[in-house]
C-alpha cells in the first residue's frame, strides 16, 4: 500500500442484475473485508446471506427492521448497520404531488421492480388512491424491454401519470423511462433527483449524496471499533 494511506477499496456494480448481486456478494465475502459498505435492499440481503459475522454498513430503501436486516431502530444487533431512506408511507405524498402538478390524472402507473421496497409503499399507495378516486395501474419490470412494453400498452391512454419509486432496474435505465414518459405526455413523478437531471419531470425523495456521506461516518465510526447504530434519512 502506498505510504500514506491505509484503506484499500474494492468496489462492485450490479446494475439491478440480482444474479450479479449474489455472486460479488460471494465474491466479497471471501476477500475477508474489514468492512462491506452495500447500496440497495436486494444487494444488502445477498450480503447478509453470506455472511452474519463481517461488519456491513447500507444504505437501502426498505424499512430494514421489516426485511429482517436489523432487530430495532434502537438496537440494531447482528452485524448490520445503515441509513434507511424511506417511508412506507412515501407513495401517499408522490401521488399527491402527482395530483397537485396534474390535476386530471385519474389513472396513476406504478412502474416498479417487485423489490420488498416497493412492495412495502404500495398499501398506502393504494389507500391514498383508492380515497382520491385514482385507480392505480402496476408494472412489474425487471429489463429495459419489460420497462418499453409496460410504458407502450399505455401509449395513447389520457390522464394517466407515472409513479416511479426507488429501484435498480429503473435507476439503470431512466433515460428510457424519461423518453417514454416525454413521448407519451405522461407527467411522471420519480423517487430520484437523477431523473428530473436527466429531463424527468419531478422528484420527491431524499439526498442519495448525504446519505453516502453518512455512510462513510458509519465506517469510519466501525473500523475505529464503534458498536453499530441505524439511522433513518430524513
Amino acid at each position: 500500500m502506498d505510504r500514506g494511506k491505509n484503506v484499500h477499496f474494492d468496489n462492485r456494480w450490479t446494475a439491478g442484475n440480482d444474479d450479479v448481486a449474489r455472486r460479488f456478494a460471494a465474491e466479497i465475502v471471501r476477500t475477508k473485508p474489514d468492512i462491506i459498505f452495500v447500496v440497495g435492499t436486494t444487494t444488502v440481503s445477498s450480503v447478509l446471506h453470506q455472511t452474519r459475522s463481517m461488519p456491513i454498513v447500507f444504505v437501502t430503501a426498505a424499512d430494514p427492521v421489516q426485511v429482517g436486516f436489523v432487530k430495532s431502530l434502537a438496537r440494531p444487533g447482528g452485524n448490520a448497520t445503515g441509513l434507511a431512506g424511506f417511508e412506507d408511507s412515501m407513495g401517499t405524498k408522490w401521488l399527491q404531488l402527482l395530483k397537485e402538478i396534474a390535476p386530471m390524472v385519474a389513472r396513476a402507473l406504478y412502474l416498479h421492480s417487485e423489490s420488498r421496497a416497493n412492495l412495502m409503499m404500495l398499501p398506502a399507495l393504494q389507500s391514498t388512491a383508492a380515497g382520491s378516486g385514482v385507480q392505480l395501474l402496476l408494472a412489474n419490470v425487471h429489463s429495459a424491454l419489460e420497462i418499453e412494453r409496460a410504458l407502450d400498452a399505455h401509449a395513447g391512454s389520457a390522464h394517466l401519470g407515472l409513479i416511479v419509486p426507488p429501484n435498480s432496474i429503473v435507476g439503470v435505465n431512466r433515460k428510457l423511462v424519461i423518453a417514454r414518459a416525454a413521448q407519451y405526455g405522461f407527467p411522471a413523478i420519480y423517487a430520484n433527483r437523477r431523473f428530473p437531471a436527466d429531463g424527468g419531470l419531478m422528484s420527491y425523495g431524499i439526498d442519495r449524496v448525504d446519505q453516502y456521506r453518512r455512510g462513510a461516518q458509519y465506517v469510519d465510526r466501525i473500523l475505529r471499533g464503534a458498536q453499530p447504530v441505524i439511522c433513518r434519512s430524513s
